[in-house]
């Protein structure tokens, strides 16, 4: 991983370290080139980690449990349509509500 440097919509310059997390692509954003290659040598193996931690959580769940926790995701993502502050547990918090309520 590497620091790039980017301009912002506004002019600032921004430096950003990008990584993958199980095939998707994850990027952190810094305000100075220094403290960005200082985050990416402390967590070199950052995209390893959290992958094997979500695919270790993803196979110990079963498939119903899989299936209320994507329902629980499509809500969140629903939310944000209107608020991005939105969050899964929130989103989940309603789930169960609605499966009360039924």
């Amino acid at each position: 991983m590497k620091a790039t440097r980017e301009k912002t919509k506004s002019g600032k310059t921004i430096y950003r370290v990008a990584y993958r997390v199980t095939g998707r692509r994850v990027r952190k954003t810094f305000h100075t080139r220094q403290k960005a290659e200082e985050w990416a040598e402390n967590n070199a193996d950052i995209g390893e980690k959290e992958g094997s931690c979500f695919g270790q959580l993803w196979l110990q769940i079963e498939n119903k449990e899989r299936h209320e926790l994507m329902d629980a995701l499509a809500i969140m993502r629903q939310r944000r349509l209107t608020d991005p502050t939105a969050n899964l547990v929130e989103a989940t918090t309603e789930y169960v509500a609605r499966r009360s309520a039924v």
